[in-house]
Order: C-alpha cells, then structure tokens, then sequence
C-alpha cells in the first residue's frame, strides 16, 4: 500500500510539473546572509572628476549584492586629502558617522568647504535593512577647480589692438618658454580664452576637446577647461603655446550675419600650476613676457569656416606643434600685450565637449555629411602654389 502511494504521489508531481502547475521555490528572504559591497563612486556626477567647481560636492555610489531585495539602511563616509590618512581612518577631512539612509544618490558632503585646487579622497561603507555591514569601498576622489577670481594670478595676453580689428583677422599664437627644476608630482593647466583656443604644450596638443571653453553669455560667465599635464613636462626647458580663434565671441552670429556681438578682441588667460616631489610649487602664468606672432590660420569662423595658409608653414614653420617645439626660433616673434579685461564669473566646464572623430572611409563620406558636423580637410598639394 505504501509503495502503491509513493508512486501515486510521483505520478501526481510529474503531471503537474509537465502542466507548469509545480510548486514554486520559497521565495530568498531579504534576510539571507549574503554579500554586499559598493562600487560606481562619482562625485557631482563624475567618476574622479578634476575641477569641481563648487566646494561641497554631492557624492553617489551604487550597491552590488547576490541577494535580491537588498535593501541599503544607512551609509558612512570618510574624506581625506591623501590616500594614505584615508586608508588609516587619520586625519580625516569629515567623517559622516552612521548616518540612517536609503539615500545613495547626491549624498552632500558636510565637511568644511572645500579648497580651490585640492584633491580630497572619499571612500563610503552601507549597511543593509537586515543589518548586514559592506566593506569599505576602493576610495575615489574629486578634485576641486579654481572656485574664485583671486585665484587666478594670470594675466589676460593678445596682440596689440589694431584699426582692422573688427574684421576678419590671422589667429595669432602665442608662445611662453619656461624652466623647471626637478621631478613634477602633479601639474594642472587652467585655460580659458575670449574667442576659442587650442593650446599646444612641448610640442603636443593639450585635449582633444574643440571650440573650447564653449559658448557661454561672456559678459556674464565664462567657462574655462582644465587639464592633468603632469606626463607632458619634463626637468629643465619646456614651451607652452595657444592659438586663438575668433569663434562665437567675435565672429559672425546671428541670422543678421553680425560680427563681434560679445566683443573685439581675442585674448587668453592660462595657468600653469606644478607640484614638485620635494613639496615646492611654482606658477607659469599668461603675463606680457609670451610671445606672439599671426599664424597660418588667416580668418576662421564657426558658420565661414577658416582660411589656412600652407606656405607659413613651410617658410616660418608657424605649425603648432613647431611653435611650441623648445628648440622654437624667436626671430619672427613680437612680446604679448597685457589687455584690460574685467571677468569676475568664471565657471568650470562641464557637459560634454565636442571631439574629433575618426576620418569616415569614402564610402561613408555621403552618410556623415548629411548630419550636422564640423571638419577638418587634409589634402596633399603639390609643389607649386595655387
């Protein structure tokens, strides 16, 4: 009778199972024992960002677990400004203690406001609504920008107003050599310009970001980049150079095809800001000491496009990566003029820049041209002009 009912209860299960009636698994508890850890720090957005531009971030992370329903309950987060202290739990910047929150998005740092041009470590620990603790996580850091006018020490740089200055005029490029006396731990580069700027740093483009700082209302805000220049500088000479491009400041704009609607005048405002290993600092600033000269960009526009003259290139070599070679000639360079220029909002630029694409393959020349694009165009001439 038993083995009769055994095989009854089998028969049963098979039948139900081949029906898709089976009794489904007991749900996991939100209570299991399981693992949780956190991972996608960002701050104000960013993944290790460089250049925040306000002095107490909103940081965010996200929970990984193998357990479903994982649910976070309170957080804790710990700011150093070396790696080092936050590692020990020393010397800790803020320390936000057990702080009961489902919140893991736009956390506010509380610590004291932070400091233009440093770097502060954070690394955050949650816990689980069924009391699980995570480990800490990898830490990550933010990095803060130049939060206020006085902290720029540079000089606004051009050359010298002229009467044609309301035209059509050559980019000029400005060139500054400089020294540096041992090993660099970190160099930042703070750029903005009025016009845009491409900025050339031992021969090598700085970015790869164009139409850069972006087109803001220059007489209210003006935006400006910020780049880790610490593998491009070496011990001993070094050049910086920038071309300045007329852009939306003072170029055509507008369904009247009016020019100079922000102003007449391009001009740019750079600092170079280096760390050494031995704990000195030094500043490389736009003063009148830069050299300029016109290059070989003879008008550029944003809606005209730009006339470039090949021929500078070959006769005075004026390409940018030969102007700001260190072995650079001086012969043909005027000094850099010092321009009034009141600008008391600077702002960190932020969103997305526009970059330069791979080359399309002819084929796809067709498909690319019907979108909204810029280009650059490379051709070969021959030897003679025309």
């Amino acid at each position: 009778m038993k083995r009769q009912m055994l095989r009854g209860s089998v028969a049963l299960l098979l039948s139900l199972a081949s029906t898709g009636f089976a009794p489904a698994p007991a749900p996991a508890s939100a209570s299991a024992p399981g693992h949780v850890s956190v991972a996608g720090l960002r701050a104000e957005y960013l993944n290790n960002p460089i250049g925040i531009g306000v002095g107490r971030s909103r940081l965010s992370w996200r929970l990984v677990s193998d357990v479903r329903n994982t649910v976070q309950s309170a957080y804790e987060i710990q700011v150093a400004t070396s790696e080092a202290d936050l590692a020990r739990g020393a010397h800790l910047v803020w320390d936000s203690g057990k702080h009961i929150s489902h919140e893991s998005v736009f956390a506010q740092y509380g610590g004291p406001t932070g400091t233009s041009a440093t770097r502060y470590y954070w690394h955050v620990r949650v816990w689980t609504a069924a009391g699980d603790a995570s480990a800490w996580s990898s830490p990550a850091y933010w990095e803060i920008g130049l939060l206020h006018p006085s902290d720029w020490t540079a000089k606004w740089i051009g050359t010298a107003p002229a009467p044609n200055d309301t035209g059509e005029t050559p980019s000029p490029l400005l060139r500054h050599s400089f020294q540096l006396h041992g090993h660099v731990r970190s160099a930042r580069l703070y750029v903005t310009s009025l016009g845009l700027n491409n900025v050339y740093l031992n021969g090598a483009r700085v970015g790869d970001a164009e139409f850069t700082p972006g087109w803001t209302s220059y007489h209210n805000r003006l935006q400006y980049q910020i780049y880790d220049v610490t593998a491009m500088l070496r011990d001993g000479s070094n050049a910086l150079g920038a071309m300045l491009g007329d852009g939306w400041y003072r170029g055509y704009l507008g369904f009247d095809h009016a020019r100079n609607l922000y102003g007449e005048h391009r001009a740019l405002l750079l600092q170079l800001a280096v760390s050494y290993d031995d704990g000195r600092t030094e500043r490389v600033v736009s003063n009148g000491s830069w050299k300029t000269v016109d290059g070989p960009v003879r008008s550029s526009d944003i809606y005209d496009g730009e006339t470039y003259d090949a021929r500078l290139d070959h006769a005075l070599r004026l390409e940018l990566w030969h102007w700001t070679s260190i072995a650079r000639a001086k012969h043909d360079q005027s000094s850099g003029n010092n321009l009034n220029i009141d600008h008391t909002s600077f702002g960190r630029a932020c969103g997305p820049t526009t970059e330069t694409a791979p080359t399309p393959r002819r084929d796809a020349i067709g498909a690319q041209l019907s979108r909204s694009l810029c280009w650059y165009l490379r051709s070969r001439p021959g030897d003679r002009s025309g």
